[in-house]
């Protein structure tokens, strides 16, 4: 999920720096935030094993708020990209970077 919003923010940057259209494939983050939200919600992943210290449900805890928090981020992500999208397009398939009358 970390690797996917690096990704995404590189994208961006350079979607930005360069001023070109942003690319037809983007990681899609909010389905890696679900996979990871569904995972944390399961029983059998909030369920206690037996023989395991109070420390790890606290680590329980903590992933489970970094799970809730980065809906946040996914959100803010996407609104950049539909800002982007918006200032310079994206480049669909077939569809070459290169500015119109460039040999």
């Amino acid at each position: 999920m970390v690797a996917r919003n690096i990704l995404f923010f590189g994208i961006l940057s350079s979607t930005l720096l360069s001023r070109r259209p942003i690319p037809p494939f983007l990681p899609r983050a909010r389905e890696a935030r679900d996979r990871l939200l569904h995972l944390v919600r399961s029983n059998a992943f909030l369920a206690l094993p037996a023989g395991e210290s109070k420390e790890s449900d606290l680590q329980r805890v903590y992933y489970h708020a970094f799970a809730l928090v980065h809906a946040r981020v996914v959100d803010h992500i996407e609104a950049i990209e539909r800002h982007l999208e918006q200032l310079f397009g994206r480049n669909h398939i077939g569809e070459t970077l290169l500015p119109p009358g460039t040999p």
